[in-house]
């Protein structure tokens, strides 16, 4: 048992160097809603950073105009945007946006790492917005490019997605 224990809870305070990442590469540039069609700057974050363990870094997918991109940081709060030279953008491979083979289109979005998972299947996502289809990776970013899962995802939370 605790004696004379007490618990304190800190209000939190935003940070003052927001936002951690920002919307400053071309291809994360793209026409607006319908209301606003002009050229805006477009970063939308689904997914939280995965910590890898192996790595040391952080690892973040997220959606630009132009699919989804990657960036790591090795505190949290310096990201830095990795030439990964997986998809064309204006006739240049010279950027980090990511490929599911067969699905050139697809955004990935929930990513997570599996660490007891075989190697070739360490990091899992979902694309798509209705009828989600399971994607996997080895580190998320090089070979082999996201290929789709073997098995379908599960909707059941009593039944998660088969390793």
């Amino acid at each position: 048992a605790l004696y004379r224990a007490e618990r304190q809870i800190n209000p939190p305070t935003k940070y003052e160097g927001n936002p951690l990442i920002s919307a400053d590469k071309p291809w994360e540039n793209g026409p607006g809603p319908y209301w606003n069609t002009g050229t805006q700057k477009v970063l939308q974050i689904r997914s939280a950073p995965c910590w890898d363990p192996e790595e040391q870094v952080w690892k973040l997918w997220y959606f630009t105009a132009h699919k989804t991109a990657y960036a790591r940081s090795g505190d949290g709060l310096n990201w830095e945007k990795p030439i990964l030279g997986k998809r064309e953008y204006e006739g240049s491979k010279e950027n980090n946006l990511v490929l599911v083979q067969g699905d050139p289109e697809a955004f990935i979005q929930h990513v997570l790492l599996d660490p007891d998972a075989p190697p070739e299947r360490r990091y899992k996502g979902l694309i798509g917005s209705s009828g989600r289809k399971p994607v996997v990776s080895a580190d998320g970013t090089s070979s082999p490019n996201w290929t789709f899962h073997p098995y379908p995802a599960r909707t059941s939370p009593t039944s998660p997605m088969t390793r």
